[in-house]
């Protein structure tokens, strides 16, 4: 129903009713991260009671939770001993070529990638990552086919779809703009968006020449919780909003909201002690 607040507001009624219902506090850290609430995220997922190691894809968020509150050594320190540990874990096979993509480690990034797509764990995740560092090496025809790859395992996700049309053989017409650019601000006027949707409706806009509306998006994306200042900087998929003024402002402002519940984690008794110390 994309209430995502209300989401949030059920999972903690159901762990402050049963202190013990782990699967509830780790589904909340989830729509933390998403909100933007790093700190109160990485805490909901160190707080677990009993065996936290039954939580599923709980060591990746903790570590994904680290990387964009920039403890960026701790992070791949975990995300890369997840990805020799667990093979068969869909989502340390996408945080690992990632985070190399994200510190700008392109060769790295791809040969992990590689040996991810070798351990027969789709996930649309890892074939629009792939996409963008083909769109970086400068073979659209690469791009082209992993972004098939993604629309093909998820016909009905809305991202791949999208990057279908904007990376085809054939410029999308403008009636394809019309319908795509429509669904999503209906979206957005019904239920709240996402941070990733608003990205993707900026990704519409700039190819569809509306430069100011595709910043009022990543704006949006921003005041909606997005985190992921190196993403903003590193993907491809905005980069003709990467040179205006009004993106690098964007990326500020993400972080300075980091900066300060970074602060708040290293004051925090909870903080992990890997983190004392670690410079952002």
């Amino acid at each position: 129903m994309g209430d995502i607040d209300g989401a949030i507001g059920a999972y903690e009624k159901a762990f402050t009713l049963d202190p013990t219902d782990n699967a509830s506090r780790a589904s909340a850290a989830y729509l933390y991260q998403e909100r933007g609430r790093l700190d109160e995220a990485l805490h909901a997922n160190l707080d677990m009671h009993g065996d936290a190691s039954r939580v599923r894809f709980r060591d990746v968020q903790i570590a994904r939770e680290m990387e964009l509150l920039g403890f960026t050594d701790a992070a791949g320190q975990r995300f890369a001993r997840s990805f020799q540990l667990y093979p068969d874990n869909v989502f340390s096979n996408i945080a690992w070529p990632r985070y190399l993509f994200l510190r700008g480690r392109l060769v790295e990034a791809q040969s992990a990638l590689d040996e991810a797509m070798e351990r027969n764990t789709p996930h649309v995740e890892l074939y629009v990552l792939a996409g963008e560092l083909a769109l970086l090496r400068d073979d659209r025809a690469g791009a082209l086919a992993a972004f098939t790859h993604a629309a093909q395992l998820r016909p009905q996700m809305s991202l791949p779809a999208t990057l279908l049309g904007l990376y085809g053989e054939q410029a999308p017409d403008g009636a394809w703009f019309s319908t795509r650019i429509g669904e999503l601000r209906n979206q957005a006027s019904q239920q709240t968006l996402y941070p990733g949707e608003w990205l993707e409706l900026a990704m519409l806009l700039q190819a569809h020449g509306e430069h100011e509306a595709a910043l009022q998006a990543v704006n949006a994306a921003v005041r909606s919780g997005y985190s992921d200042s190196a993403y903003l900087q590193a993907s491809p998929l905005l980069k003709s909003l990467a040179s205006d003024p009004a993106y690098v402002v964007a990326i500020d402002s993400i972080n300075r909201r980091v900066g300060e519940q970074r602060q708040r984690v290293l004051a925090a008794a909870w903080c992990p002690p890997e983190l004392r110390g670690s410079r952002p």
